[in-house]
């Protein structure tokens, strides 16, 4: 068990520091103002040059539907189902890329992670996530004590990260998938590829909405000065795969599955 011997002006200069670098991380998740509006279009052919995918706390906040005080649960099934086969949604991600000569093409390999439970009745043994963006910030700091009266200084740290969930059996063998193109091609497009996360909707398991948000806390301790609140927001989707395109032309070079058929 930790204490914290902190005056009450300390401890005010502490919450005041945590509620600014709460506000920070709210407006990085929010990302750049141009791509909050962005319609996407899950047949074209050409995106728009420059395009930087869609805002993932803009959809993620559309699709967290909650009952409202006046509606009746029917109705908030419904609206909940209607949300969540909305429109096609397209992340940027930054995966990992590797030119295969001989096979003349790119291997790349988005980053995935665990999903951990939202509740207790969550099962997510055949669950996956693939990384869309991780957040952290530091929120300030504090002196430790345990029950033998060592003392530390423990960082304080706010982590928040946003994934896309799908079952793990549906992904494609090695979670890789392959854009096949000549070597001579692939050196003058290599710095200009972009990547995108693209996919639909579908509700989470057991849940009445496709946005789901977890929340665990890591403790310090002697050998682990952090104390660490984690924040995962999860969008449970179907139909995955990952486009690569030209970001200067915006030319789409590969529309690559993702799931098994």
């Amino acid at each position: 068990m930790w204490t914290r011997p902190l005056s009450l002006a300390i401890l005010l200069l502490v919450v005041g520091l945590v509620d600014i670098m709460s506000a920070t991380l709210a407006e990085s998740e929010s990302g750049p103002r141009r791509s909050r509006a962005v319609v996407f279009d899950p047949d074209a052919s050409r995106l728009p040059p420059g395009f930087t995918g869609q805002n993932f706390m803009t959809i993620f906040k559309k699709l967290a539907a909650t009952k409202g005080e006046y509606e009746t649960t029917e109705a908030f099934r419904a609206r909940a189902r209607a949300l969540a086969t909305s429109a096609a949604f397209a992340f940027a991600i930054t995966p990992e890329v590797e030119y295969d000569a001989d096979a003349r093409g790119f291997n790349i390999s988005p980053y995935r992670d665990q999903v951990h439970a939202w509740s207790y009745a969550a099962d997510v043994s055949d669950l996956s996530s693939v990384l869309v963006k991780r957040i952290g910030a530091a929120t300030g700091h504090y002196v430790g004590t345990n029950g033998f009266g060592a003392t530390v200084r423990v960082e304080r740290d706010k982590d928040s990260t946003l994934e896309v969930v799908v079952e793990y059996h549906s992904l494609v063998e090695g979670s890789t998938v392959f854009l096949a193109i000549p070597p001579e091609r692939a050196a003058q497009v290599r710095g200009k590829l972009r990547f995108l996360l693209v996919g639909r909707p579908r509700l989470a398991p057991g849940e009445e909405t496709a946005a789901i948000t977890s929340a665990e806390h890591v403790s310090p301790g002697i050998d682990h000065p952090y104390d660490i609140a984690l924040s995962h927001r999860y969008l449970f989707a179907e139909e995955l795969s990952i486009w690569v395109y030209d970001r200067s032309t915006g030319e789409v070079l590969g529309k690559l599955p993702f799931l098994r058929k």
